[in-house]
């Protein structure tokens, strides 16, 4: 019984989750995190990298994101 009600419960919470999610949409908000490299700040570190004087941790630090970020916007030819 009591697990028919937090399906119920669980259910309702989606239902208004979605709702808002939508309602924020109409009203021009989108989901997601910031960007946190633009176009140039990628052409910028993709000329580092090809120098071949930074590592990818050098570059990271220099943009203030994660390596992670840094690979991300190389491409996979970097990680090899």
């Amino acid at each position: 019984m009591l697990a028919a009600i937090a399906e119920f419960e669980h259910d309702l919470i989606m239902e208004r989750t979605k709702d808002g999610l939508a309602a924020a949409r109409v009203r021009g908000r989108k989901g997601g995190g910031r960007v946190k490299m633009r176009a140039t700040k990628v052409r910028q570190a993709r000329a580092m990298y090809d120098e071949k004087t930074y590592t990818v941790q050098q570059i990271a630090e220099t943009f203030g994101v994660p390596r992670g970020t840094i690979y991300r916007h190389l491409g996979d030819d970097v990680r090899a």
